[in-house]
């Protein structure tokens, strides 16, 4: 029905979950991804005949829940991801992989990758990869990865189906992901019971991306980022905290899925249908496709400025 409950493969897993085939519109919101901090402003979308927002946690749920927003909590869909796949098997891991601050249809992003590539090399253990995101899977940035002997990953773009099932298979015989922020991904490595670490700083202070500063400055409050960054924290006390913030406890049977997401209501699909339709005239389909849209930047991004562009070498 809205444009990024296609992104990120998170509907497709859902469907997935509940034994169909194909995937069509549904009458609902789905969080696409976690949020490091949120506010009364978080949710926008819900202004819409009420339409019912899925998170993911029940802390999620009861802040919004508590100001009048229409909001149930399932859970990710990354566990159902989890929960199709199986039971992750003990088996020996190595090697690094590298998940660099990426760009996106919206914004443009700032990375440098020469110094990133030299701490992690300095600082982990071969054999090293990267996952680029697919705005930043550039000729450029891929040759300058393979030149260090990293080997280069794309999920695909956030409109791909298989995006999460991609990542998946990427991370799950890697012994440690290294972030440069707090994002989704982190959170799914945690949960996988990956060492996970940030590195988002030189020795000089310098910060090796560019970013929203208010969303740097509140990000770094965030208990999760000193753990990160201060402190040592095991793989168990992450795991503890990413089926938190996923939602483990509130995911769902596959037959309380199945009437939660409406998908055997006829009317409430075809609703969701022409919905899609008209909001794909209205805002341009490249949004649901994960392309550059002039319409959705103005109206969801209008306060993303880049900060640091230029940062002091080695």
């Amino acid at each position: 029905m809205f444009p990024d409950n296609d992104w990120y493969s998170n509907k497709k897993i859902l469907f997935d979950f509940c034994g169909l085939k194909k995937t069509f519109p549904i009458n609902s919101i789905l969080q696409h991804g976690w949020f490091s901090f949120y506010d009364k402003n978080t949710i926008k979308q819900n202004k819409y005949f009420n339409t019912q927002y899925l998170c993911w946690s029940k802390k999620f749920r009861n802040f919004f829940y508590r100001r009048g927003v229409n909001i149930k909590a399932i859970g990710s869909p990354f566990l159902y991801l989890c929960k199709i796949k199986g039971d992750i098997q003990k088996k020996k891991v190595n090697g690094t992989i590298l998940f660099p601050s990426h760009s996106a249809p919206e914004f443009k992003q700032y990375v440098d990758h020469e110094k990133i590539i030299k701490i992690v090399k300095k600082n982990c253990k071969p054999p090293f990869g990267v996952c680029l995101f697919y705005t930043d899977y550039k000729k450029q940035i891929i040759n300058l990865y393979k030149k260090k002997n990293f080997q280069v990953y794309c999920c695909g773009n956030r409109a791909d189906e298989n995006f999460l099932y991609n990542f998946y298979g990427i991370v799950l015989n890697v012994k440690t992901c290294i972030f440069m922020e707090l994002n989704t991904a982190l959170i799914y490595c945690m949960y996988l019971k990956k060492e996970c670490k940030i590195y988002n700083k030189d020795e000089f202070g310098n910060s090796l991306y560019s970013h929203s500063s208010l969303t740097q400055q509140r990000t770094e409050k965030s208990f999760l980022y000193k753990y990160l960054t201060k402190h040592k924290a095991s793989k168990n006390k992450l795991y503890k905290i990413a089926r938190i913030e996923l939602g483990y406890n509130e995911m769902k049977k596959r037959s309380e899925l199945i009437e939660i997401l409406n998908l055997k209501r006829k009317f409430s699909n075809l609703f969701a249908y022409f919905f899609s339709k008209i909001y794909d005239i209205k805002f341009g389909k490249e949004i649901r496709l994960g392309l550059n849209d002039d319409k959705y930047l103005n109206e969801y991004n209008s306060s993303f400025f880049e900060i640091n562009p230029k940062i002091k070498k080695y």
